[in-house]
């Protein structure tokens, strides 16, 4: 599957470099970073739920959770 987008010409430019340093190219450095974004996004979702869990079990800090499993 492929998309298209319209990039202004200075953002194409910071692409070029940035993904020729990293030895890649557009498409593989742009496809990298949306995979990194979207696990970001997962591991934030994630994150956000298990803090209403611990909550719930009275963790209200990391202290907490390291005080118990210490």
């Amino acid at each position: 599957m492929s998309i298209e987008i319209n990039i202004d010409d200075a953002t194409l430019q910071k692409l070029k470099s940035a993904a020729a340093r990293k030895k890649l190219s557009k498409q593989e450095y742009v496809l990298q970073i949306v995979k990194r974004t979207l696990a970001l996004e997962d591991l934030n979702r994630i994150r956000v739920k298990l803090k209403g869990v611990a909550a719930k079990a009275g963790y209200k800090s990391e202290e907490d959770i390291f005080r118990d499993i210490s």
